[in-house]
């Protein structure tokens, strides 16, 4: 057994005796040292040879995924333009769950139900959103609006989903960055 000698921060020594009151500091290390070979033995093995291949085909993976991600940006800056108010605050207020809103949405439209509805009614305050508006959110989000007739549509990738949340979240920023003025 190899004999070393470690520095360990008191505190943090403090908090791994507290957790653990029957060992010694010795016993401490070595459980520690256990618990990080444990995870690297979780891992699958990669090939050494692997490494180059990953990064080339992980360059052009990440470059399709900042095209969608910004293609998705402007799909939400261009919804944001003719958006309904209440729809942002729904949306802002939902905390951005862009594929929550949505759904409530289409369940609204193609599966009516009390929970749909009395959701629509609070986003909307009462009244209901141009029908060009619901029109808009169809041709943005094909995937997440089809209401499962003939034409199959995929749902849109989480980048692109994440730049049009991220649209509107910049857009509520700038409408409510300080409305005394």
């Amino acid at each position: 057994m190899a004999k070393l000698s470690v520095s360990v921060p008191d505190a943090l020594l403090g908090q791994a005796q507290t957790l653990h009151p029957g060992d010694t500091p010795s016993q401490l290390v070595q459980r520690s040292l256990t618990v990080l070979t444990a995870s690297r033995e979780n891992e699958p093995h990669r090939p050494d040879w692997a490494e180059a291949g990953l990064a080339v085909v992980g360059e052009r993976l990440r470059a399709a995924a900042r095209e969608d991600y910004e293609e998705g940006y402007r799909v939400g800056l261009e919804l944001a333009k003719q958006a309904p108010w209440d729809w942002l605050v729904w949306l802002n207020r939902r905390k951005y769950h862009l594929t929550y809103v949505l759904n409530i949405q289409w369940r609204m439209k193609n599966h009516p139900d009390l929970d749909a509805e009395r959701e629509m009614n609070r986003a909307c305050r009462g009244a209901s959103w141009p029908v060009e508006w619901y029109q808009a959110l169809c041709a943005a989000f094909p995937g997440e609006m089809n209401d499962g007739g003939e034409e199959e549509c995929p749902d849109r990738s989480d980048q692109f989903l994440a730049g049009a949340k991220q649209a509107f979240r910049d857009v509520w920023g700038y409408a409510t960055q300080d409305i005394r003025q």
